[in-house]
């Protein structure tokens, strides 16, 4: 049976807030620049919002270099438990996502509480 919005937001929310550290590896691009590229699945066993969505056995490396929407296309397998491939399903997960990638850590709990609000979902989690 699929998850629906709320069982996979407070999946996402409860590992994250507890993990409470992105989930990324640290690219140089050039002698004196360097940025945070996200991972679904990074050093020490670190996961993105989607990274704790993917079951282990489903995992692949390639994965890394797709963003969601391609996930979808290339692994479909991977979200066949989760949401309907709806474009609004995609875009909740985007917006979770965001929150991991774009957001520090001790930022999660009122950008989430905003994701819940957004797609009328219950915050309790967050607390």
């Amino acid at each position: 049976m699929a998850m629906d919005k709320q069982a996979t937001f407070d999946k996402v929310v409860a590992a994250l807030i507890q993990q409470n550290e992105r989930s990324a590896i640290r690219v140089d691009t050039d002698d004196e620049h360097s940025h945070e590229q996200c991972q679904y699945r990074g050093p020490n066993g670190l996961k993105c919002a989607i990274g704790h969505l993917i079951p282990d056995e489903l995992y692949k490396p390639g994965m890394e270099s797709k963003g969601i929407s391609a996930l979808y296309t290339d692994y479909p397998e991977v979200f066949s438990h989760l949401l309907a491939l709806s474009e609004q399903d995609r875009d909740f997960l985007i917006r979770l996502q965001i929150v991991h990638d774009e957001y520090a850590p001790e930022m999660w709990p009122k950008a989430f509480r905003d994701v819940a609000d957004d797609f009328e979902l219950n915050a309790t989690v967050v607390e």
